[in-house]
């Protein structure tokens, strides 16, 4: 389809021009020389070569040297003066060419007919000339003649097609007149083609597709040029001036992408390969362009002609549109995305012209907004990482509010719809600011940026709250990151604003501190649970201070008082930071009396421990929580090393836990109390009852007294009886109310007086005693030995319950540990000899109390209920109550009267319930079944079904009693039994469902052994019975039948009624007849009549005749006849 087709029968030669590299020269050759001349370089690709005309005559010269000069001048002018474009220089005609093309058509015709007539003419005189008979000369003359008009007419014809090929040259030469040749009119191709007198898109559509072909391969771009986006407009208007219809256009693209294909493989450079193939998709993206995509996909067969996929061909068309796309944007805008609407809106429409899927100009659409935002916020942060004295945080916040800005208006224009997809709140994911160290800039940036902000407003307005929004979705900053660094600017504006409160003392002077700070937390937008965090670090730090001296004065406690008040701190808080600052101080008192380990407390020590609690000013509450988890530290300490010696000596473990128990109430248990404030209230009760006790002796001592002095009066003169008797009475009751104004506390109650004289005396002998027992040397020294020693003393009879171990061991290991000291306990202390053996101590009924106090005491330590205790008690029960049933069962397992009568009085004496020891005894029973089944089967015994289900029965595990073969080859022994023992006594139910579920066989294996057994046996009982029927062989036959009835219990058929089937139905009732009088049961003979499908009428038949044959029967036995009867 190359243009020097058209061209070369008139002397003429053309192609498509080569690619790339710059335009040629057109060479326009010497006089009178012929060549062939590319009218643009491109290598790789076929050229429009021309014949050129005669070059212009050059001026006269002397010599053939100036002649020479001349040329190469000529030559040069030539190389600098190429024209460019799709049509870049006219091709010349030849002479004879051009004469024809000048000749017009209405004078054409005539002239060839003259020729013609002529040549005719011309033949006949010639031929009447001619050498020949004269008879012959006038055949001879026509024949010429002919041949002469026939030649010209031909040469016409010929003349004719040169002269319309000329009308494509013409064409071609208008068309380099023309600066746009896509102006071309479809008037101009038709003036051209009425200038020749024919149609050129009918007469020559092949030089048309050649031009068209040659301004589509000028329309792709080569090398790193890009599409401008109006070269699909301009080819279809070009294809539409030529008059070409898609059909015809579509191979002009497959050609030229030919052309391109090939230049590509001809290329050895890789990089100009790699141009090539993106000018292949170029023209690929330009055909859709042109044809749309419905058409392209029907008129242009890229896949198969070039071996392309879909994917192929959609990378093409989206790579090249978008940049069409990216190009538009950076020519008009600059490369950013302009935050107009009506830009936007023409945006919109281009993208349509240029077809741009969505998704595609939603990404670039994003990165142009992205980039302008990018760069906007770059020169931010040179703002901000500038020298101080250079930093302009105006500039820098105008900058930031700019970017804002610019992204506050594309969110608003997003809700539009004939706007250009991807108009949003840009964001720079997926840009530059994705690294971490923009990531970081970021951070810095946005914090910035609301410090800036705040301190200019002096608080958190709804305006900045909105800003910092959109800035933290703009720099893509996690909720984390923005909610950080917003809180560390709030925290430095909350404190900026307390410290102003608190400086100047308005905020004590206030009605309600808690409104003044809920308003600063409003202002600074602070959070209230920050706010209360930071309160607290400052009273934290406050006492932290204070504590440094190891005590704290009045005034201390005042100002942490107000402290307190001021800043609303809750009183939980204050005790948790009191906890944490002034409970360390009172910790290290502690640590002094709890490393001394589990020895008796000096008085000293408790003093030491309350004159602590008093000059730190400690809450008794917090104080007690600082005790409990440092004596919880201690216990736990006393449980791991424990643990760790129950991997090696267990005794060693039991006698550590002892210590512990000997720690919790020799050391625990009264610092509790004097942490507590309990001792101080018991010497304050003892005063007040030695008090209530001193009253009532003084009460009754006057009362004594006024008996004596009533009864002196009584022996007195009557006459002078009343008058003293009365002033006794008077004074004792003056003195009485006189008593009951001085105490009123004394009790009136005789009975309760006592008791109180009673209750106060024994306290006050106790408290006796104990300073007497404190206040001696010797007996501190014998406590503390006897500690030392293990030994239990009257301090280790009460014990706290309040501080355990319950969250800090696990359940398991605790209860482990209960289990050793249980063990122990029970097993006694033994002195280990230097030989190597042991002497166990006599233990009697004091110690064993003892041993069991400690044993709750440790119970409570550990933190275990009455539940768990009673477990590992159970445990022990079990453990020993399997030990003596081994030791019972020893053997073959076999229960006799004597054994379970043993074992029950042995479950009674360990308390053990009646299920757990049966459990206990059946797993006993199964181990040694299972061990005697095997010397079993060595010595030739084997299992039986029976045997298997008593087992079962007296609740052994055969499961665990035998490997799993041996029970398969059981139950298949048992089944073959059953199948093939001719009396029909297959269970279905035991050998199909119970038996595999005790011998524990899987389902699916069963039913393969079933049929594996029964397969074809059905058919084949039933041949064989007939067989034997008709031989006579009467009691055969009913084994066969029953053997049938098995294997139908086994594998019942489908509908049950009439499953068998057989030819000859008279035979099965014959069949069934010799059943019925050798038959065992009846019910078997009403299976195998349903199986054979006879009715109520056929069943009764053939039960009658086999009585008539048993009778018969019955009489030749008597008579001899039977032969049967002698086997």
């Amino acid at each position: 389809m190359e243009l020097h087709r058209i061209m070369a029968p008139m002397g003429m030669s053309s192609g498509l021009r080569p690619r790339p590299g710059g335009v040629r020269a057109l060479a326009i050759a010497r006089p009178a020389a012929a060549r062939r001349l590319p009218l643009c370089g491109r290598p790789g690709r076929s050229r429009i070569v021309v014949w050129s005309a005669a070059a212009p005559q050059a001026p006269p010269t002397d010599g053939e040297d100036d002649a020479g000069e001349y040329e190469e001048d000529y030559w040069e002018e030539a190389e600098e003066e190429a024209p460019t474009g799709p049509f870049p220089a006219e091709i010349p005609m030849e002479p004879g060419s051009a004469a024809l093309a000048a000749v017009p058509l209405a004078l054409f015709y005539p002239a060839v007919l003259a020729l013609a007539a002529g040549a005719g003419y011309v033949g006949v005189a010639v031929g009447a000339a001619a050498p020949v008979e004269p008879e012959n000369r006038a055949a001879v003359g026509y024949v010429l003649g002919a041949a002469a008009v026939g030649a010209v007419i031909y040469g016409g014809v010929q003349a004719k097609k040169v002269r319309d090929r000329a009308a494509v040259v013409d064409l071609f030469n208008l068309l380099v007149g023309m600066e746009e040749p896509s102006d071309l009119t479809p008037d101009d191709v038709k003036a051209v083609g009425n200038k020749y007198g024919i149609n050129l898109h009918k007469e020559q559509l092949e030089g048309l597709q050649q031009v068209f072909g040659q301004y589509l391969e000028h329309a792709v771009p080569s090398g790193d040029q890009q599409l401008r986006g109006d070269e699909a407009p301009k080819i279809l208007a070009f294809k539409e001036a030529l008059g070409l219809s898609d059909e015809e256009a579509a191979p002009v693209f497959i050609e030229v992408g030919r052309r391109l294909s090939r230049a590509g493989y001809e290329i050895k450079d890789r990089q100009e390969q790699f141009q090539q193939r993106k000018a292949f998709q170029r023209l690929i993206y330009l055909s859709y362009s042109v044809f749309g995509d419905q058409k392209a996909a029907f008129l242009l067969p890229w896949r198969r002609v070039f071996n392309l996929n879909d994917s192929q061909l959609f990378v093409a068309r989206r790579d090249n549109a978008r940049e069409i796309f990216n190009q538009k944007l950076q020519e008009e805008h600059g490369g950013d995305l302009p935050a107009d609407r009506t830009a936007l809106r023409e945006l919109k429409e281009y993208q349509a012209s240029v077809r741009l899927m969505d998704d595609v100009a939603e990404e670039s659409v994003r990165t142009a907004a992205r980039a302008h935002v990018e760069r906007q916020l770059a020169a931010a942060v040179e703002q901000l990482r500038a020298p101080s004295k250079s930093r302009d945080m105006g500039r820098f916040v105008e900058e930031v509010k700019s970017a804002l800005d610019y992204a506050q208006k594309l969110a608003r224009l997003a809700s539009e719809e004939d706007l250009v997809p991807g108009v949003a709140l840009p964001t720079l994911r997926g840009g530059d600011w994705d690294g971490e160290a923009r990531r970081r800039d970021a951070r810095e940036l946005y914090k910035a940026y609301c410090d800036e902000k705040v301190a200019r407003e002096g608080a958190f307005t709804p305006a900045i709250e909105s800003e910092l929004k959109d800035l933290s979705a703009i720099l893509c900053l996690s909720a984390k990151e923005a909610a950080d660094a917003r809180s560390e600017v709030a925290a430095v504006l909350y404190r900026r604003l307390l410290r102003e409160e608190v400086t100047s003392r308005r905020i004590d002077a206030a009605a309600s501190p808690a409104q003044v700070l809920g308003d600063l937390v409003g202002r600074s937008g602070f959070s209230p649970e920050a706010a209360l965090e930071l309160h607290k670090s400052l009273y934290r730090q406050k006492i932290t201070q204070l504590v440094a001296k190891k005590k704290l004065t009045d005034a201390d406690a005042q100002d942490l008082d107000r402290i307190r008040r001021i800043l609303c701190i809750p009183s939980d808080a204050a005790k948790e930071v009191m906890r944490t600052t002034t409970g360390r101080v009172f910790e290290e008192s502690l640590s002094e009396v709890l490393l001394a380990g589990a020895r008796p407390l000096q008085p000293s020590d408790l003093d030491r421990v309350d004159q602590a609690i008093k000059d730190l000013k400690l809450d008794r509450e917090v104080a007690k929580a600082v005790f409990a988890d440092a004596a919880r530290a201690r216990l736990k300490a006393y449980a791991g090393q424990a643990v760790k010696d129950l991997k090696g000596d267990k005794k060693a473990a039991a006698v550590g836990l002892k210590r512990m128990v000997q720690f919790n109430s020799l050391v625990l248990t009264p610092l509790l109390e004097c942490v507590s404030g309990t001792e101080a209230a018991k010497k304050e009760l003892a005063e007040l009852m030695a008090k209530a006790a001193e009253a009532a002796k003084k009460e009754e001592d006057e009362k004594k007294a006024a008996d004596a002095a009533s009864g002196a009066a009584e022996q007195g003169s009557s006459d002078a009886e009343a008058k003293p008797k009365g002033e006794a009475e008077a004074k004792a009751d003056g003195g009485a109310e006189a008593k009951a104004d001085a105490e009123p506390e004394a009790p009136a109650d005789p009975e309760a007086a006592a008791a109180a004289a009673a209750a106060a005396a024994e306290a006050a002998a106790e408290e006796a005693r104990r300073k007497a027992e404190e206040n001696d040397p010797v007996k501190r020294v014998r406590k503390i030995m006897a500690a030392s020693r293990g030994e239990f003393g009257e301090d280790e009879k009460k014990a706290q319950k309040e501080i355990t171990l319950v969250d800090a061991v696990d359940k398991t290991v605790r209860a482990e540990l209960y289990k050793t000291y249980l063990m122990y306990s029970m097993s006694g202390d033994v002195v280990e000899l230097p030989v190597g053996g042991v002497i166990r101590k006599k233990t009697n009924t004091e110690s064993r109390q003892q041993d069991m106090l400690r044993l709750q005491h440790l119970g409570d330590v550990l933190g275990m209920n009455q539940f768990e205790v009673a477990a590992v008690h159970q445990d022990l029960s079990e453990q020993a109550f399997k030990a003596q049933a081994q030791e019972v069962l020893r053997g073959t397992g076999a229960m006799s009267p004597e054994r379970a009568a043993y074992l029950e009085e042995m479950r009674k004496q360990l308390s053990l319930p009646q299920d757990k020891a049966d459990k206990i005894i059946r797993e006993i029973r199964t181990e040694m079944v299972g061990a005697t089944a095997a010397l079993e089967e060595a010595g030739g015994q084997k299992w039986t079904t029976e045997r298997v289900l008593e087992a079962h029965k007296e609740g052994i595990d055969v499961k665990k009693a035998l490997e799993e073969p041996a029970r398969r080859v059981l139950l298949r022994r048992e089944m073959d039994k059953r199948l093939g023992d001719g009396r029909a006594q297959f269970d279905a139910k035991l050998l199909l469902q119970e038996l595999p579920q005790i011998l524990g066989i899987e389902q699916r294996r069963v039913d393969a052994l079933v049929k594996e057994l029964v397969g074809s046996r059905k058919r084949m009982l039933l041949v064989q019975a007939v067989s034997q029927h008709r031989q006579k062989r009467m009691g055969d036959a009913v084994t066969s039948l029953s053997n049938l009835i098995s294997a139908y219990r086994a594998i019942p058929e489908k509908g049950g009624v009439g499953a068998v089937q057989w030819g000859e139905r008279e035979e099965l009732k014959d069949l069934f007849a010799t059943y019925c009088a050798k038959a065992e049961s009846q019910e078997t003979a009403d299976e195998l009549a349903s199986l054979f499908g006879l009715s109520e009428a056929e069943r009764d038949e053939a039960r009658a005749a086999a009585g008539a044959a048993a009778a018969a029967g019955g009489k030749r036995g008597a008579d001899g006849e039977d032969d049967e009867s002698w086997f």
